[in-house]
């Protein structure tokens, strides 16, 4: 999903620091737009939005109020300032989301990705954490129009927060996190890993915390593990995927220390998956280095030797500079002590199997009592009913 003036409508978040940008000239310097099939987005009407968020958020965002008391009530405030063109932002931001997933569920795509989306923590009637409309929520209700199940997976190293809330009593969507959490850190204290869900979605909520400086290997390893169990007990009929790039180490307030190969890898293996999938951004606070992963998971996407082809320094092009010193395509990791205890790893690894064991459970049970239940009588011919119906009126008995 991308147009010149949808990248213009993401170019007005300050904090994304000019990304959107550097990634769609990245990407066409790297010769991978010529290898997408690119739509430009529509904005969303205010009726697409109201899917999931209230009328009168709604109405704060279009005419943001005068008072500081009422812009605090709906965190217009801090990171989620108002801002000129903000209705048209999040109208955007929304309509590209809903779009990749249209395209999904009507089979004109296998993977639909909208870098511009991501936007995790804003609840029904309230922006958060730099998110003024949760269109991963918003997303994936569309795709339960046509999919029984929607896996939701976040890579961002904040924990999603507006969609956990939005699903948290849901059997039809499983949200898999793997997020930083620690006293302090927003969202904390939300994204521990007791919160699997409620009534009817009891089980279906799987948060994986971790410490700080989270390498690659360590990740991985969860990551494989969590998100193969993930697809096995639930059997979801698609996938969305949020990869902010705030996980990398290279992001100025992430606290993990992923990279850009580290990340491709966990791409890989949602794609691998062969479901349809939705992909999406999400935070990313360093221009430079969000671009780089969010370029190399578009190779990752397209598959057929487009990851082997990106050239392992950054091509020359107009925004060149901003890519010293190093002008590696790939980022690298900090010399840091990664903090996540291999025995800690595998006890949050092991809850979160546990907690997918039940989901699993569930649905070997859902499809034996299904199994048991008798058949549906075969519907009556047309002369078998009129029969009926004579039969009826004559008030006689055969």
């Amino acid at each position: 999903m991308h147009s010149t003036a949808y990248e213009r409508l993401c170019g007005l978040m300050a904090a994304h620091d000019g990304r959107d940008a550097l990634l769609y000239s990245l990407m066409d310097a790297c010769v991978l737009t010529q290898r997408l099939t690119v739509t430009a987005p529509a904005l969303a009407a205010a009726s697409h939005v109201a899917a999931f968020h209230s009328q009168e958020f709604i109405k704060a965002l279009q005419r943001p109020p005068d008072d500081e008391d009422a812009l605090e009530t709906y965190g217009l405030v801090d990171d989620c300032e108002v801002f000129p063109g903000l209705w048209n932002y999040a109208c955007a931001v929304a309509g590209a989301s809903l779009q990749a997933a249209a395209l999904l569920a009507r089979g004109a795509a296998d993977v639909a990705i909208n870098w511009g989306g991501g936007r995790h923590h804003a609840s029904r009637a309230r922006a958060a954490g730099f998110c003024f409309v949760n269109d991963c929520t918003l997303a994936t209700l569309h795709l339960l129009r046509k999919f029984k199940r929607v896996l939701y997976v976040d890579v961002d190293v904040h924990h999603p927060d507006g969609v956990q809330d939005a699903f948290y009593q849901s059997d039809a969507v499983l949200c898999l996190s793997l997020h930083h959490w620690s006293p302090g850190f927003f969202p904390h204290p939300a994204g521990a890993p007791h919160e699997t869900g409620r009534g009817r979605g009891a089980g279906y909520n799987v948060n994986v915390p971790l410490a700080e400086r989270c390498c690659d290997a360590a990740y991985q390893g969860v990551f494989d593990a969590v998100f193969d169990a993930a697809v096995d007990a639930f059997r979801p009929a698609c996938v969305v995927l949020q990869c902010g790039a705030d996980a990398l180490g290279a992001d100025p307030i992430g606290r993990l220390n992923l990279t850009t190969r580290g990340l491709q890898a966990c791409v890989r293996r949602v794609i691998a998956a062969r479901l349809p999938t939705l992909v999406l951004g999400g935070g990313g606070y360093d221009g430079a280095a969000t671009a780089r992963l969010w370029t190399a998971l578009t190779a990752t996407a397209i598959g057929e030797g487009a990851e082997e082809a990106l050239p392992s320094s950054v091509p020359d092009h107009p925004h060149f500079a901003r890519y010293g010193p190093s002008f590696d395509m790939h980022t690298a990791p900090r010399r840091l002590r990664d903090a996540n205890a291999p025995e800690a790893l595998r006890a949050a690894r092991d809850r979160a199997l546990a907690t997918l064991d039940v989901v699993r459970k569930k649905r070997l049970a859902a499809a034996a009592a299904a199994a048991r239940r008798p058949p549906a009588p075969a519907p009556l011919s047309a002369a078998a009913r009129t029969a009926q119906v004579e039969v009826a009126e004559k008030g006689c008995v055969q």
